[in-house]
């Protein structure tokens, strides 16, 4: 994960390239990873991402788990924490590839 996200809001993310790349998923565990990841306590709303680019090309480092993931954004929360969320530009090609997900 490039930048966590555990508690508190009022957050700008503007104007970032954030690469994650290599054999660095588990084998063994539900290991996921996320280029931004926004916990369920961080509740404090208010968050604008705009005009970064995001790619998340994480793969496992020996047979994968089915339920690991490679992340634009991963969201607990719910979507209703961003004020703004706007000309960002994803490239996601790892295991299991996935955008913006809220949980």
């Amino acid at each position: 994960m490039a930048c966590f996200f555990r508690t508190g809001g009022n957050v700008k993310i503007l104007h970032n390239t954030v690469f994650l790349d290599g054999p660095y998923l588990s084998s063994q565990y539900d290991a996921s990873s996320a280029c931004l990841g926004f916990y369920y306590q961080a509740t404090g709303g208010n968050f604008e991402i705009r005009n970064n680019i995001l790619r998340n090309s994480m793969v496992s480092n020996g047979a994968p788990s089915d339920n690991g993931r490679a992340y634009g954004i991963m969201i607990a929360a719910g979507a209703s924490m961003f004020t703004m969320i706007d000309n960002n530009d994803y490239f996601i090609d790892g295991y299991n590839a996935r955008l913006p997900r809220c949980m």
